[in-house]
């Protein structure tokens, strides 16, 4: 795959046995868990059914809890009822940290908190 246009500094290591298959693996294994992860949505979705409107079940020793949180689907409850929600709508004022004013005066100590993403093209 080629590299993106717009990242620069990359580094050719392509005669790296060693890396290339440490890459390998990396994608791999990302596949399988992906895999995984799919697997184990839709068990979770099957026992969640079963446990319906309860808070949870036993089965032998194993205890499964579905519990209510304080998180809510916003967005789905404000699009579906807009004539109910629209009321409890407010104004808030946020503090926002300005990170791009900030590391435009203090670039050295900026980069050394700038988050880096992991990803293979």
């Amino acid at each position: 795959m080629s590299v993106p246009k717009t990242i620069n500094d990359i580094v050719d290591m392509s005669d790296d046995g060693a890396l290339a298959l440490l890459l390998y693996k990396e994608r791999t294994l990302n596949e399988q868990k992906l895999a995984l992860e799919k697997e184990i949505a839709a068990l979770r979705a099957e026992v969640t059914e079963r446990i319906g409107d309860h808070n949870g079940i036993k089965v032998g020793d194993t205890v499964v809890t579905y519990m209510p949180t304080h998180r809510w689907r916003e967005s789905e409850l404000r699009r579906e009822y807009p004539e109910l929600t629209d009321q409890y709508v407010r104004e808030v004022t946020v503090e926002k940290f300005d990170v791009d004013s900030f590391a435009s005066q203090w670039p050295k100590l900026a980069v050394e908190f700038q988050v880096r993403t992991w990803k293979v093209h």
